[in-house]
């Protein structure tokens, strides 16, 4: 506690967060800002001010983006802070986020047809086909079905039930380890199945656990650190003994999670053993591109037709968003820009770079404030007029769906994962 009121006192207050906090640059209130939530949690570290309601509604409005800490001079790590707000606020309070689906579903509900708008999702929820451990319990509480426009469907074969490896193990020049995560398996597995073509064709078979599950970063966003830790240890334990060289995600907030490990362990083996696991962690657009060198390989197969032949006169108009977890907790940027000019027929359209405001927990806390900050985005995209909104995240992508219904366009865009593209366009 003592170095928690330290780093607290180290905000001087001097606004450089509210440049790019995109929550204060919606709302322009100085509690939404890092250094007024900074200011607030120092008030009750001191204990002049206790851990109400109002405390916990200022905690929850942060995306959790790292974009404060990214331009602090002084070196504040306030979402780190903010999150250690949480923890406590969790606590005290419990919060709604933590409780399962099924004890928020009340006869009123049923009567407002939530069942038949949730369709396969709410339904798999309920039957409890999707553990109690995955992310997605979290994810979707009831107020997500009846809030929004498009409710998310969930595979009929999830992705661990459909792959069935013929060897138990990695092999191939790179040792390889998938973390496959709850978005891949249950809402985007066309991501995982992707991912496997594209590693077949530069003879790569990787090592996946059947028994793998979440990686905790709704938890963990939400102050929950008892579950994050639970969930970071089965993580661990599940691709450690395996000798491998990369352990690779499809999803941005998987990757930061699983990059953050080290944070949530306190004995020094334990912290040891995290750091070892998540040096491996590695964004699949950064491995094919830095480690595998996949355009090279991409080169010298130019000659070679895509099985959807497109124009060089009428390109699929592409445009990629940055997830936060992937451009400010992982500093990867060119990668997968640079995967997406090599997919033939893909015509790159570059716009400035902005969160779409879904911030996993922050989405279902504040969901009017999230689609504020949707709105923004998606006016930069419409006037684009892409083909195709491409990202990397199971939270952005879920966003994205739901603001192509608020622009309401006469054109179709898709929305899809990097991979899904390459695999729509070369095989």
């Amino acid at each position: 506690m003592l170095d928690y009121k330290k780093a607290l006192k180290q905000c001087i207050k001097c606004g450089a967060c509210m440049s790019v906090c995109p929550v204060y640059q919606t709302t322009r209130m100085e509690t939404d800002v890092a250094r007024g939530k900074l200011a607030v949690l120092q008030e009750v570290a001191s204990g002049r001010m206790s851990l109400s309601s109002g405390v916990s509604e200022t905690l929850s409005r942060c995306l959790s983006c790292g974009a404060c800490a990214e331009v602090c001079a002084n070196n504040v790590q306030s979402d780190t802070l903010i999150r250690y707000g949480r923890q406590q606020n969790f606590l005290k309070h419990k919060p709604a986020l933590s409780q399962s689906l099924l004890k928020t579903i009340t006869p009123e509900d049923m009567s407002r047809n939530v069942l038949i708008k949730g369709g396969a999702l709410l339904e798999k929820l309920l039957c409890k086909q999707i553990p109690e451990s995955s992310g997605l319990r979290l994810r979707f509480p009831l107020s997500f079905f009846t809030q929004r426009s498009i409710i998310p469907q969930v595979s009929i074969s999830p992705f661990l039930e459909g792959y069935l490896p013929d060897e138990k193990s990695a092999s191939g020049k790179i040792r390889v380890g998938f973390f496959v995560g709850c978005g891949t398996n249950y809402l985007f597995p066309e991501t995982g199945r992707a991912l496997l073509d594209i590693l077949k064709e530069v003879s790569i078979v990787p090592f996946i656990p059947e028994q793998q599950g979440c990686c905790g970063v709704m938890a963990y966003m939400s102050g929950d650190q008892q579950r994050a830790v639970a969930l970071a240890k089965r993580t661990i334990d599940l691709f450690s003994d395996h000798d491998l060289d990369y352990i690779i995600t499809t999803c941005a907030g998987c990757g930061a999670q699983l990059k953050a490990l080290p944070e949530l362990f306190e004995t020094e083996s334990e912290r040891r053993q995290a750091e070892r696991f998540s040096e491996k962690v590695m964004d699949v657009t950064s491995f094919l591109i830095d480690v595998v060198g996949y355009e090279k390989l991409a080169q010298s197969n130019e000659g070679r037709s895509p099985r959807q032949q497109v124009s060089k006169d009428s390109p699929v108009r592409v445009v990629y968003h940055d997830p936060c977890h992937l451009r400010i907790k992982q500093k990867v940027m060119e990668a997968p820009r640079r995967f997406l000019r090599i997919i033939p027929g893909v015509e790159l359209v570059d716009l400035p770079t902005h969160c779409c405001g879904h911030g996993g927990a922050f989405n279902l806390s504040n969901y009017s404030l999230s689609m504020q900050i949707l709105d923004r985005r998606m006016s930069e995209i419409e006037q684009a007029q892409p083909d195709k909104i491409v990202t990397g995240c199971t939270g952005c992508l879920l966003q994205f769906q739901e603001g192509i219904q608020r622009i309401k366009t006469e054109k179709r865009i898709d929305v899809l994962h990097p991979l899904v593209l390459w695999k729509q366009q070369c095989l």
